[in-house]
C-alpha cells in the first residue's frame, strides 16, 4: 500500500503496456487500495481509520508552486492512456494563505495540476482554485467563489490537451472554475493532495482534508463541445433518447436506470434501488424482511450529502394528488419509535435542468419496515423523467458504522402517472 515514487513510476509504465480499467473508485473503508503510491510520505500524518470511511490528510508544511517543491503525501496512482476525468467530495476549511485540498494531476514538482479548496488572501481568501505550473512556473490560476466555506465535489476533466475543473455543491450542478490548454505536462499520476503551502512550522490549528472516495473513469475522445463534464451514462442511447410513441404504460412506473450514484453506503449496489422495492432483486419482499443488514440487494443506503440520479422507465406527470413515491426503509425501535431519514427530491425533463419537489422530507406513508415520502407536482407542471434523490440530513455518527445511523436506505422511485407522448 505504501510505495515509493520510483515504484510508483514502474505501475504507471506497466498500466500504458498493459491497458487501463473503464472506471477506478477507492472509497477509503479502512485501508487504501493497493495501486496508490506516496510521494514524500509521512504516515502518521495520514489515516483512512481515523474517520472510517475517509482518507484523513493531515496538511504539513510545504508546498508546490514556484520553488516550494516540497509538499508531502501526494498521492498518486496511474493514469489513463487517452482522455479521463477524476473527482472527489472533500470537507477542508483553510483559514491561511496557501494552505488547499484537493485533486493532483501530476508529472513532477515542476509540472502540475491541482484543483480544490484553499486560501489566498490577496485573491479573497477561501475560495475553489485551479492552478497549473508547467516548468516550475505558473502562467496563471483559476479560482471561485463559492458559498460553503468547508464542503465541495470537485472534478478535473482531460479533453486532449484541454484540462477543466469544476466544482459543485450538494444541490447545485456543476460550476466551471476554468480550463487550460497544454501539452507540456506529462503525468505520472493522478489523485489527491492537502498541505500548507508554507514553510513554516505547521499550524497546530490547521484544519484536516477529509475526502470521501477517490473516482476516475475514461471517457470518449475529445468532442468539440463540453460545457460540464460528462456524466456517468453508459454508451447506449438512454430511454429519453428513443423515440416513444403510443399510449403510456397502465399503472406506475419505476427508476430503469441509474445515471449517477455518488457516496453510496458500502452496503449496497445502486441498482438496488431500479423497480419496485426489492422484487427485481429476487430478494424476499419487504414486508418480511426481519434484519435490514441482511438483505443488501433490497435497499441503496447513501451517506451523508450524498445522492442518486435515477431514469425513469417512462415520463411521467402530474396527476390527482400524489405523484411521486420515493420509498425508504423505516426503522421500527422498541417502544413502537419509528425512525426516519431526512432527504431531497428533484425532477428533471433532460438530467440537465432540475426543480426541487421535496426539501427535507422524510417517509410518512407506509408502516416499517417499508415507509415512503409522496411528492405532489401540482405546484410543477411539465412531463420529467429523471429524479434525483440527496440525503440531506447530518449523521450523529459514522454511517459506515453498521451500529451507527445510515441515512436513507432508498428502496424504489414510483411516478403514479405516466405521460402521454
Amino acid at each position: 500500500m505504501r510505495k515509493s515514487l520510483a515504484a510508483a513510476l514502474v505501475l504507471v509504465v506497466s498500466v500504458v503496456f498493459l491497458g487501463y480499467a473503464e472506471e477506478w473508485t477507492d472509497d477509503f473503508d479502512g485501508a487504501l487500495k493497493p495501486e496508490w503510491a506516496w510521494v514524500r510520505e509521512v504516515p502518521w500524518n495520514w489515516s483512512v481509520n481515523e474517520r472510517i470511511g475517509w482518507l484523513r490528510i493531515m496538511p504539513q508544511p510545504g508546498g508546490l508552486l514556484y520553488d516550494a517543491n516540497n509538499a508531502r503525501n501526494l498521492l498518486i496512482r496511474d493514469v489513463p492512456a487517452g482522455d479521463y476525468w477524476i473527482q472527489t467530495y472533500l470537507e477542508f476549511a483553510p483559514t491561511e494563505d496557501y494552505q488547499i485540498a484537493g485533486l493532483l494531476i501530476y508529472e513532477n514538482d515542476g509540472n502540475f495540476l491541482m484543483l480544490g479548496r484553499g486560501y489566498c488572501d490577496r485573491r479573497g481568501g477561501n475560495k475553489i482554485y485551479f492552478d497549473y505550473e508547467v516548468g516550475g512556473m505558473s502562467p496563471t490560476s483559476g479560482e471561485l467563489t463559492t458559498p460553503s466555506l468547508d464542503r465541495a465535489y470537485v472534478r478535473i476533466v482531460k479533453e486532449g490537451t484541454k484540462y477543466s475543473g469544476y466544482y459543485k455543491e450538494e444541490d447545485t450542478d456543476w460550476v466551471l472554475v476554468s480550463e487550460w490548454r497544454t501539452d507540456d505536462i506529462r503525468p505520472i499520476g493522478i489523485g489527491l493532495a492537502a498541505f500548507e503551502g508554507s514553510g513554516a512550522a505547521a499550524h497546530a490549528d490547521v484544519d484536516n482534508a477529509d475526502f470521501a472516495y477517490f473516482m476516475v473513469r475514461e471517457t470518449e475522445t475529445e468532442t468539440a463541445t463540453a460545457p460540464k463534464p460528462p456524466s456517468m451514462v453508459p454508451s447506449e442511447p438512454s430511454a429519453a433518447e428513443k423515440t416513444e410513441t403510443g399510449a403510456p404504460p397502465v399503472g406506475p412506473v419505476y427508476a430503469s436506470r441509474v445515471v449517477e450514484c455518488v457516496k453510496p453506503t458500502k452496503h449496497c449496489d445502486p441498482d438496488s434501488i431500479l423497480g419496485p422495492p426489492c422484487e427485481a432483486s429476487g430478494a424476499p419482499r419487504i414486508d418480511v424482511i426481519q434484519n435490514l443488514l441482511r438483505w443488501p440487494g433490497c435497499w441503496l443506503g447513501l451517506q451523508e450529502k450524498g445522492y442518486i440520479v435515477v431514469e425513469m422507465e417512462w415520463p411521467f406527470t402530474d396527476g390527482p394528488g400524489d405523484d411521486l413515491l420515493v420509498y425508504d426503509f423505516l426503522a421500527d425501535q422498541e417502544g413502537g419509535q419509528v425512525i426516519t431519514d431526512e432527504f431531497s427530491i428533484y425532477v428533471s425533463t433532460d438530467g440537465d435542468e432540475w426543480v426541487r419537489v421535496g426539501s427535507n422530507v422524510r417517509a410518512r406513508g407506509g408502516r416499517p419496515p417499508i415507509g415512503y415520502a409522496a411528492i405532489d407536482l401540482a405546484g410543477n407542471p411539465g412531463t420529467y423523467r429523471f429524479v434525483k434523490v440527496a440525503a440531506t440530513q447530518a449523521f450523529g455518527a459514522e454511517p459506515w458504522d453498521v451500529d451507527a445511523h445510515l441515512g436513507p436506505e432508498l428502496m424504489a422511485v414510483e411516478a403514479l402517472y405516466p405521460a402521454e407522448l
